[in-house]
């Protein structure tokens, strides 16, 4: 470190790195010297004089802590430890230090004015110098004069004329100083807390709810703020009403990391540096909707006194919570069960925004697309039709016949990504007489928790699904499988709960039946041998062809998408559904496909092979509206006009969801058989495919099966035929040469029949051996010999009644007892007439 020795006109530095004054650190030195030395001459005489003033300035302590800033600056309050030191040299007797001065003049303890022969003050004094809290000129300065005398002679013609000369030497030491200049940062954009169920607590908006968090952070800002900690103090004067203050804190050192617990929110951790913090607020009323003003006065403090203030303002909206919702409810069919019963419920939401009423002057009117609504309870019922009267079904409210205490579980919620709509939406703002269309989200809008809860951040589109274990057992009796009710409706509202100001708020009211249609089943395929054996050896392949053909069938994907935009203007709520657009082509959103992932319809393998199908197209209701019965035999030849209600009027749009799910499915069954040598397929027409049952097929293409016809013991001129279960229907008969096929063949011999099968035995042929041949519809063949018979043989046999009785037929048997009750009955009701007219 260097100072300046001034020397008369002369400047010499001088090294100070020495010096010290108690355990203060040297800041400033000055060292002043005025006289001159002896001077001897013809004429001159000057005895040796000279003059010191030296003036060191050291560094205060408070408790350790300096008094002054790093760039030896120092604040109003500030202090400082001095020294001074005057001594002469030579000279004559006369001596005169002065007390120490200082700008401003109550900075040290000063003396009088400093004047020749005035008070005198020590040759070495120290002390403290406090700068005054209130100075706010750009330095303060410290002055120390001491006089002394010289004597001179000059030669004159009488001789020496001798006097005594005053030399004074006068050191200055100017200490600077710096104003702090305070400032505080106001902010909470970035530093809100999170609900427990892992929400952000503010809108995107920047506004509030009652019962938010609203956290302000705050920081000082002044020149060497954490290097004055212990010196420099702040503190703040916070006005914040009506806002409830719930929590703050304020970091007193360098550097801190605080982490914050409020209740009903995650613990917040943010790190501050001297006189920041944060202070959480609470508007804890609906009374408090609207702008507030949050004020802080900081002051500032040298020790003890203050030496700034500054006022920041921050102002924070808390808004009213009015969410605007449109919801559409549908079965999860893509979980593909067999009935809807054990299918989820879907929910797919639809959030315009929270309304904003005239209750709030700070705020504008109308629906505000920012502001976040959270989905986090729900109340339900359902009820069953049984079919006059309905009843509870699930236990919530009471208990009828058959019901039981099963729940409607929260499944899961999840985002659908960002929906750009293809037809405007209905819902708007109006604001001083302006129509505002909604805009949609750039971002994704929804966010979903861990614990059964959801959450809007912005309008946009978001879907929920529920699960109901245990319905299909209450609604269906779990073993005869004869349904209890008519239907199965459940009645359920999402709700806030506990949010933003108020106890409860109703998002949604919906209701939802459930389609009492089957969605799934299997078909299988089963390749055996004559001894009805599984034959492993013959490759199966099934493929099942939807009969797009028909006139008005619909793909299921197509008829929901069309017929949710028809219910809901709203195609939003059909992408999310079904996964597709507006010209019905897929899309790729988050979890799409709700309907159905379309499943593979071809399946192969060896022996037997199984394929789980899953309904994915419909027959048009605008020719076959109301189901009476949907319940069929594959096998049989319906007329179908008895089972439905012819409808000319609606299409199948008007109809709703789910009755229209309810329409059967065209299939074509195409069934292919390879045993290595000859491949086969058939094809089965289900214009109305059954998904109440599961089919099983069975191929045989072996050529050794037995085939199980007989001549007619009671008219040996015709063959009597059993259906045989390995074998299956036949598709041609040889019989000698003589071939029996699809147009003379009886209808009976081609079906699976429970009875006998006649045909006539060829004219030809009667007497003859019969080499008798059947082929089914898979190649297979079956051989049977009958002997030849002679004439007598051809005269029918009277029947023996007894044999008779025993080879009658299960149908035989059935329609015999008809008969019988029938004549009983008759009888029964001419007696009763018969003897009432004889007692009149």
């Amino acid at each position: 470190m260097a100072v300046l020795l001034i020397l008369g006109a002369f400047v010499v530095p001088l090294n100070t790195n020495t010096y010290s004054y108690g355990d203060g650190i040297l800041l400033f030195t000055v060292h002043i010297v005025d006289g001159s030395a002896e001077v001897v001459t013809e004429n001159l005489i000057k005895e040796r004089c000279f003059v010191h003033v030296q003036i060191d300035v050291y560094s205060a302590h408070h408790n350790g802590f300096h008094r002054n800033n790093p760039d030896k600056t120092f604040y109003p309050g500030d202090a400082f430890d001095y020294k001074t030191t005057t001594w002469k040299d030579g000279c004559g007797n006369f001596w005169q230090p002065c007390t120490i001065e200082s700008t401003p003049n109550n900075t040290v303890p000063n003396g009088g004015p400093c004047v020749k022969g005035g008070a005198k003050g020590l040759d070495n004094n120290s002390g403290t110098g406090v700068i005054d809290p209130g100075y706010a000129a750009g330095a303060v300065s410290l002055s120390k004069q001491a006089f002394a005398e010289q004597r001179v002679c000059h030669k004159t013609d009488d001789g020496w004329d001798c006097n005594w000369v005053t030399v004074t030497a006068r050191a200055t030491q100017g200490i600077p100083m710096r104003l702090p200049n305070l400032t505080v940062d106001m902010w909470t954009v970035g530093e809100e807390f999170t609900e427990d169920d892992e929400y952000i607590s503010r809108n995107l908006d920047e506004s509030y709810y009652v019962w938010d968090a609203i956290n302000v952070v705050h920081n000082p800002f002044y020149e060497f703020k954490n290097e004055r900690v212990g010196t420099i103090f702040i503190e703040y004067e916070k006005i914040h009403n009506p806002l409830v203050l719930e929590d703050e804190f304020f970091c007193d050192a360098a550097f801190c990391v605080n982490t914050m617990t409020v209740p009903g929110f995650k613990p917040w951790t943010q790190s501050f540096d001297y006189g920041g913090g944060n202070t959480v607020y609470n508007a804890t009323s609906l009374d408090d909707i609207g702008e507030h003003e949050i004020k802080y006065i900081a002051r500032l403090y040298n020790i003890v006194p203050q030496i700034d203030e500054f006022t920041q303002t921050i102002d924070e909206t808390v808004v009213e919570y009015f969410p605007i919702y449109e919801s559409y409810v549908y079965p999860v069919l893509s979980d593909d069960e067999k009935l809807a019963f054990d299918d989820r419920i879907g929910y797919s939401l639809h959030y315009f925004g929270s309304e904003s009423t005239d209750a709030n002057p700070d705020d504008k009117i109308g629906i505000h697309e920012d502001r976040r609504s959270k989905i986090n309870d729900y109340f339900y019922s359902a009820w069953g039709a049984d079919p006059w009267e309905f009843d509870f079904i699930d236990g919530t409210v009471g208990f009828s016949e058959f019901s039981n205490e099963i729940d409607l579980i929260w499944d899961e919620a999840h985002d659908v990504g960002i929906i750009t709509n293809e037809i405007p939406v209905g819902k708007s703002e109006e604001i001083a007489g302006d129509l505002i269309p909604t805009e949609f989200p750039g971002i994704v809008p929804y966010e979903t928790g861990e614990h059964g809860t959801a959450n809007f951040l912005k309008a946009g589109y978001g879907k929920v699904k529920f699960d109901y274990p245990g319905l299909l057992d209450v609604v269906l009796d779990p073993v005869q499988k004869i349904p209890r009710y008519e239907n199965a409706t459940v009645f359920n509202t999402l709700e806030s709960d506990h949010f933003a100001g108020h106890d409860v708020t109703f998002l949604t009211f919906d209701e939802y039946m459930y389609p009492e249609s089957f969605f799934h089943n299997t078909v299988s395929v089963t390749a055996v041998d004559s001894d009805g054996t599984q034959d492993n050896s013959i490759r199966i392949s099934i493929n099942m062809i939807p009969r797009e053909e028909i006139e008005g069938t619909l793909q299921l994907n197509q008829y929901v998408h069309d017929k949710v935009i028809f219910d809901t203007d709203d195609d939003g709520f059909a992408q999310i559904i079904t996964g597709l657009d507006m010209s019905g082509n897929d899309i790729v959103i988050i979890n799409d496909h709700d309907i159905y992932q379309l499943d593979n319809l071809t399946i192969e393998g060896n022996g037997k092979v199984t394929l789980e199908k899953t309904r994915r197209v419909l027959s048009s209701f605008t020719q076959y509206d109301t189901v009476i019965d949907q319940t069929f035999d594959p096998n049989e030849i319906i007329d179908i006009s008895g089972k439905y209600l012819l409808d000319t009027e609606d299409g199948i749009l008007h109809i709703p969801l789910t009755t229209g799910l309810d329409a059967l499915s065209p299939y074509t069954l195409s069934i292919t058989a390879y045993n290595g040598s000859i491949e086969t397929t058939n094809k089965f027409d289900h214009t109305w495919y059954d998904f109440s049952i599961d089919y099983n097929y069975q191929l045989n293409m072996d050529s050794d099966n037995v085939l199980n016809i007989e001549r007619d013991p009671g008219n040996m001129k015709v063959l009597k035929y059993f259906y045989d279960e390995n074998f299956g229907a036949l598709e041609s008969l040889d019989i000698n040469d003589v071939f029996f096929e699809e147009n003379n063949l009886p209808e009976c011999f081609k079906i699976k029949s429970t009875g006998a099968c006649y045909l006539p035995v060829p004219v030809d042929h009667q007497l003859a051996e019969l080499n008798i041949t059947g082929t089914n519809i898979w190649g297979g063949s079956s051989v049977e010999t009958l002997p030849e018979i002679t004439p007598e043989m051809l005269n029918p046999i009277v029947p023996d009644p007894i044999n008779s009785v025993f080879n009658l037929t299960m149908f035989d048997f059935v329609l015999i007892l008809l008969v019988f009750m029938l004549i009983a009955y008759i009888l029964y009701r001419i007696l009763r007439w018969y003897y009432g007219t004889i007692r009149e």
